[in-house]
């Protein structure tokens, strides 16, 4: 039962406050003071630069508020470890271990699955970064990242390469997912925002769809 400023509960119910889950028997006057239910610009920054990369935000078929969930193989464990102690406050159950069919040589790879709660802060960021239920790249978007979210972003679908050692690098984004147009502003915005200049070229085992774009960075 509950009214505004008062939650009724039994001893044992688990209150989230500032120093982590506790019993709400254990607080002090059957008091919690509960943390800001904003994600902090470092969460966001990761939740924004990420949905370029492997996350995707997801409100089923329940008209309530959306949930974040980020999927990762096991050489990127720590990773996905990584991302669940950033948005500690919004994760209430630990990472999820799942078995994924997939094409090539990776027909059936395990990968760990990170879910969050559905929380409004979700759905906010569902308006921005979602048109039509899928993931639409704007400048409006783009221009909310820094060099945090740009660096998630690469450590989602980035990837660097080199040829006769540290003389020829070669990184590039794995952008399979968006629309030549989507890509496009992707690359206008790697050199507007940071100066750098790409080129994308279409993996051939898209041919006929607008899909399977690949972006080059010719200057790091």
């Amino acid at each position: 039962r509950s009214r505004p400023k008062v939650l009724w509960c039994t001893p044992g119910h688990e209150i989230l406050t500032t120093s982590g889950k506790r019993h709400a028997g254990d607080c002090e006057g059957r008091f919690a003071e509960v943390p800001s239910h904003a994600l902090s610009a470092g969460q966001e920054q990761m939740v924004l630069g990420s949905l370029l990369g492997d996350a995707h935000l997801d409100g089923g078929r329940q008209k309530a508020n959306h949930f974040y969930r980020c999927g990762h193989g096991e050489a990127q464990r720590p990773y996905l470890e990584f991302k669940k102690q950033v948005l500690e406050f919004f994760v209430d159950s630990d990472i999820q271990e799942q078995v994924k069919k997939a094409e090539g040589p990776w027909k059936c790879r395990k990968v760990g699955v990170l879910t969050t709660i559905r929380h409004p802060e979700f759905s906010r960021l569902y308006a921005l970064a979602y048109l039509d239920g899928r993931k639409r790249v704007s400048r409006n978007w783009l221009d909310r990242l820094d060099e945090r979210g740009l660096a998630v972003w690469y450590q989602d679908d980035g990837c660097m390469t080199s040829k006769g050692g540290m003389s020829k690098i070669t990184v590039t984004f794995n952008t399979q997912g968006f629309t030549r147009m989507e890509v496009g502003l992707l690359q206008q915005w790697l050199q507007d925002r940071w100066g750098v200049t790409s080129t994308s070229y279409q993996h051939h085992r898209y041919t006929g769809r607008d899909m399977g774009w690949v972006i080059c960075l010719s200057s790091v």
